[in-house]
């Protein structure tokens, strides 16, 4: 079976755009995970007692039926929903602290931070202790360059690492928006010498140095942070690369950068600081006043969490430093990816919608409105957001390209060639870096059935990429279905398996190879393994049973072929096995429709 080619990004399948988007720390980081959660936070969601409640539930339907919906929306990651029924069950039953505090939980998770801030004194009133309620009356002071009335909402003693050390951090700034630059100094050192946590503490004395005009410490700071970080973040590359060209010292800024695109290529941040160098522009530190110190103390410490099953904890980190910072684009960009881990398509849109347009991140972003569009079945709107952005910046390659994988998936495959050929327009189409285009351009022009031009973008393909499983499986197969160059297609198909022996869609292809050639027995020994691989693929299923009736287990067979229809198969494949179910494969025959439909 012709495996699917792009996946739509999805969920889990965006590591490559996260890299450019959030900090990326050292991996003992993940011991952080103890974070003081707020209590009964557990399973991805609030949680929390429920015999604590002034009156009894069961004798107020309203507020059990608010109550209900709230834990709901919480439970399937809806914070926005779960804010406003907590807010009706609070509405109901006001003196409830445990609902005080989940409501304010989820104002935070949700964005509506002054929500939060006005709630928080009375949080406090209920638990004094309240790390969280502590740290937003910290927040809104410091906003406010309160400086003073930051530092005495703090909780130097939180517990948790992250409790520690988002305390410390923000207490620094405050203590140098206050002047006092040695106990800004003196915050970042009493977080001690704790490795989970040193990369912060290097951080942001190279930041807090920067900006105070230490070079000589910004620069060894800076040096070390990124050196725990193993050049992986962005952020430190970010503000070291500035922090190089602002000294004078632009050929160390542009290896810096050259070094971090090996890792991340074509990082729009990265390449329009590049940009900036060439253009002789002095770039500008990525922290310029002790609000946006704190703010990106906040989005660092959320960028460690994807490790953590809980969205709302780094939401609420995230939000916060938006409430310092509300252009900050890199953690607006991190929230839209978030609630993309959550499904929230319309959500994330809003988000992503918030950054500037003059923002390196613009044109990325808005490749991920689009996909969100579609996701929300807003097609049409999609395409035509990306059309826009293209037509105002001739370079911008990736639109079409996401025009394109937007127009396949929907199987308007005549549209989706179109727009493939205005990205090859737009680049070096002998570049191998992209070679994805010429594999996707091939399998539309497949399923165009116009097969000699797919032949040639395919076989582009697999010239620049000899060893990749999908180009070998999609042209070995391709090749196999027309009877065209059998031992060369087997081979490929083989290698493919080999690269990938875990995929049921490349097994099935070699499965199906063997049934094509008459190899009957060989075809079932892969088709069974391939089922078991990807039980659920109507098509894979079919092709077992089949395989089955050619080596006389009809009966078999026919259970395979009756377990395809329980599988919601389109309707040209469900036709068909219909018919084998009431005739037989010997009457029906080996016609083979194309069943390789869901190509993205």
């Amino acid at each position: 079976m012709i495996k699917p080619v792009f996946r739509r990004a999805s969920p889990k399948g965006r590591a490559v755009r996260r890299a450019g988007i959030a900090l990326a720390m050292l991996g003992a980081l993940a011991a952080c995970a103890q974070l003081s959660a707020p209590r009964g936070w557990a399973d991805g969601w609030i949680g929390g007692r429920d015999d604590v409640w002034g009156r009894g539930l069961s004798e107020q339907p309203q507020l059990l039926g608010s109550y209900l919906a709230a834990r709901y929306a919480a439970a399937t990651r809806d914070s926005e929903n779960a804010a406003r029924y907590y807010g009706l069950a609070l509405s109901i039953e006001p003196d409830s602290p445990v609902l005080l505090e989940r409501k304010f939980l989820f104002d935070l998770a949700e964005g509506s931070v002054p929500s939060a801030v006005r709630a928080a004194p009375s949080i406090l009133e209920a638990d004094p202790d309240n790390p969280y309620a502590q740290l937003v009356l910290a927040l809104d002071a410091l906003r406010s360059r309160d400086y003073g009335r930051t530092l005495a909402n703090l909780n130097l003693d939180a517990q948790g690492p992250f409790g520690r050390l988002s305390a410390a951090l923000v207490g620094a700034w405050a203590e140098l928006g206050r002047g006092d630059e040695a106990a800004a100094i003196a915050e970042l050192d009493s977080l001690g010498d704790l490795q989970t946590v040193r990369i912060f503490e290097r951080f942001h004395r190279g930041l807090l140095a920067d900006l105070t005009g230490n070079a000589e410490d910004a620069d060894a700071a800076y040096k070390e942070a990124i050196l725990f970080g193993q050049g992986r973040s962005l952020r430190m590359i970010e503000a070291y690369g500035s922090f190089l060209a602002r000294q004078g010292r632009e050929d160390e800024a542009f290896e810096l950068y050259t070094d971090y695109l090996e890792l991340a290529p074509d990082n729009p941040i990265i390449l329009a600081a590049i940009a900036d160098l060439e253009a002789g522009r002095a770039p500008a530190p990525i922290v310029t006043d002790p609000r946006a110190g704190a703010a990106e103390a906040l989005y660092g410490i959320a960028s460690v969490f994807p490790s953590i099953a809980s969205v709302e904890l780094p939401l609420i980190y995230l939000n916060l430093a938006v409430y310092l910072r509300p252009d900050f684009d890199v953690a607006l960009a991190l929230i839209g990816d978030r609630f993309e881990d959550a499904q929230q398509w319309e959500r994330a849109v809003e988000v992503y919608r918030r950054i500037e347009r003059d923002s390196p991140l613009a044109e990325t972003i808005s490749v991920q409105i689009a996909y969100n569009l579609d996701r929300l079945d807003r097609t049409d709107e999609a395409v035509e957001l990306l059309r826009e952005k293209t037509a105002r910046n001739p370079d911008f390659y990736r639109g079409p390209i996401a025009i394109a994988d937007i127009l396949r998936a929907r199987e308007r495959y005549g549209e989706a060639l179109s727009a493939y050929d205005a990205a090859l327009s737009r680049v070096d189409a002998q570049d191998g870096d992209f070679w994805a285009l010429h594999y996707a351009r091939g399998t539309v022009l497949e399923r165009l059935k116009r097969w000699p031009e797919a032949e040639e973008s395919l076989l582009t393909a697999l010239e620049m990429r000899p060893e990749d499983p999908l180009i070998l499986n999609y042209l070995g197969y391709s090749w196999v279905d027309q009877g065209l160059h059998l031992d060369r297609a087997l081979a490929m198909i083989e290698r493919a398996v080999e690269l990938r022996p875990d995929d049921g869609y490349i097994v099935d292809s070699l499965g199906w190879a063997h049934y094509r050639l008459g190899n009957y027995d060989r075809a079932v020994r892969y088709l069974e393994r391939a089922v078991e691989l990807a039980p659920g693929d109507p098509t894979i299923n079919d092709h077992l049973g089949d395989a089955f009736w050619r080596v006389g287990r009809k009966l078999e067979a026919r259970f395979q072929w009756s377990h395809v229809l329980d599988m919601d198969p389109e309707p040209e494949l469900a036709a068909r096995v219909r018919r084998k179910l009431e005739l037989g494969l010997d009457l029906v025959g080996d016609e083979h429709a194309d069943y390789s439909s869901g190509t993205q």
